[in-house]
């Protein structure tokens, strides 16, 4: 088949989201994707586009450790998220 130009392996539908790590977790049991508000905008709600079959589990903080899930992304605000 034919491939496009370019693509991503991994991105969000929000411009002002940037994907800072993709990465294994520390416990070895999933996938964690970190990003941030780059431009000091709160978002409500994102979507990850992947080329895998990925959905947002729960979200962590910076040591990985569950904290309660929040869609809403303030000004400069690092999220990080476990996925299945």
């Amino acid at each position: 088949g034919k491939l496009p130009n370019e693509g991503s392996f991994l991105e969000l539908d929000k411009d002002n989201l940037i994907v800072s790590a993709f990465k294994r977790s520390e416990d070895g049991k999933g996938l964690l994707v970190r990003f941030y508000d780059a431009y000091g905008k709160k978002s409500k709600g994102f979507k990850i586009k992947s080329i895998l079959p990925l959905k947002i589990s729960k979200e962590t903080n910076l040591l990985e450790k569950r904290i309660k899930n929040s869609s809403i992304v303030k000004p400069f605000e690092i999220k990080t998220f476990k996925l299945r």
